[in-house]
């Protein structure tokens, strides 16, 4: 595999990723699935006191989505 940007991509159904990808970790264990860790990199981080708030652009939060992320306050976390 080379370096992302010069001779490879990321692709997450069929679209690529590579540029909201800063690292990619696998991890195979015998008689176990196979595992690909992304470490994603944000748009922003904001600082508010003892708050830390990661931005992200749309396009980012498709992918999380994708992934299986659940965006804080949807009602897919139990709202009423």
């Amino acid at each position: 595999m080379g370096p992302i940007g010069h001779n490879g991509k990321i692709e997450l159904d069929g679209k690529d990723i590579s540029k909201y990808v800063r690292s990619v970790t696998v991890t195979a264990t015998a008689g176990e699935f196979t595992k690909a860790s992304l470490e994603l990199t944000p748009v922003a981080v904001r600082v508010r006191g003892n708050q830390i708030q990661a931005v992200v652009s749309p396009e980012l939060e498709e992918i999380l989505e994708a992934l299986g992320w659940t965006p804080p306050g949807s009602c897919a976390q139990g709202c009423r």
